[in-house]
């Protein structure tokens, strides 16, 4: 013969009897199985007066309550099932109440504030942005590898672990699946506009050879280099859309380049070379390639929400 399943009841009488309260601690209710006392809710917190059991064995708590005529009132687990909490934890919950509802409120002001184009251009078009340098990046580094620049070796390793730390970095806000979705819009917005970035990496491969003349592994370079523009000009979209947020909700948090960005950086300054002077990122011809990419972006639909067919 099969042994049943345990019941509710039997389970809370359980994990219950465990339990050793102490006068002045604190419960708080987890879950009832009766019609009876239904004063009681859930989540309610109560203070242990001293504990008791019933006739056929359940665990019976007397707590402080003011309402009752004596100002006590007798809770067992037969009825209710219940977890101790402390002072420190219910503060450290109403915190982060606190806390989650502070972002609630700023979320519903900026979507109250901007239209879909401009949260766009603020939550999303930075990560398109990342995504873009990090296909630079990663361009500079097949680079390395097929030309066997064995300096750089050790750096290609340590910036591929770099990849997976982002990437787990921007999954704590985004799915998985979200984040998977970005970056393959991040491509094809790449593959569709494939001919400015073309027009780009020419360009930038110009103003390398004006200031620097013949330099060896010049592709991978200016590869690098093109990284490190992208990473500047998301600097810059930042700064543009913390000046509209000031405009309309007032003083807030400047928004800071990601910690893993800014170790992309360093890694594509590395790839870049030492060179006789700063690389002209400033350059006219470079900046209309950048006000035509800013154009493209902001002409662009992204999807953030999940498709029907995933």
């Amino acid at each position: 013969m099969g042994t049943k399943e345990p019941t509710i009841t039997v389970i809370n009488t359980l994990f219950s009897m465990k339990q050793e309260y102490k006068a002045g601690e604190l419960i708080r209710i987890t879950s009832r199985n009766t019609k009876l006392q239904p004063h009681v809710k859930l989540g309610d917190i109560y203070a242990v007066e001293s504990t008791d059991t019933t006739g056929k064995g359940a665990t019976v708590l007397v707590v402080h309550n003011a309402k009752m005529k004596y100002g006590t009132m007798r809770i067992n687990s037969q009825r209710f099932g219940w977890e101790h909490v402390t002072m420190q934890q219910l503060k450290a919950e109403k915190k982060e109440a606190q806390f989650k509802q502070a972002v609630k409120t700023d979320v519903q002001r900026i979507l109250e504030a901007f239209t879909v184009q401009e949260h766009m251009e603020i939550t999303f078009v930075p990560l398109v942005l990342n995504e873009i340098a990090w296909e630079l990046a990663r361009k500079a580094m097949e680079l390395a590898a097929r030309d066997r620049v064995s300096d750089l070796r050790k750096l290609n390793r340590v910036l591929k672990e770099l990849r997976q730390y982002y990437e787990r970095t921007v999954c704590k806000d985004l799915l998985p699946s979200d984040f998977d979705r970005l970056h393959r819009q991040s491509m094809q917005f790449m593959q569709e506009h494939a001919y400015n970035f073309q027009i780009l990496y020419y360009t930038a491969s110009n103003v390398f050879s004006k200031q620097y003349h013949s330099q060896p592994f010049e592709e991978m370079r200016v590869n690098a280099l093109l990284a490190m523009l992208i990473i500047r000009y998301t600097d810059e979209h930042n700064k543009r859309c913390d000046k509209m947020l000031e405009q309309r909700l007032g003083k807030i948090t400047a928004a800071k380049r990601m910690p893993a960005m800014d170790s992309l950086y360093t890694g594509m300054e590395a790839f870049a070379g030492e060179l006789p002077e700063p690389f002209n990122f400033a350059d006219n011809n470079l900046q209309m390639c950048m006000g035509i990419l800013r154009n493209t972006l902001k002409q662009s639909e992204w999807i953030i929400t999940r498709e029907p067919n995933e």
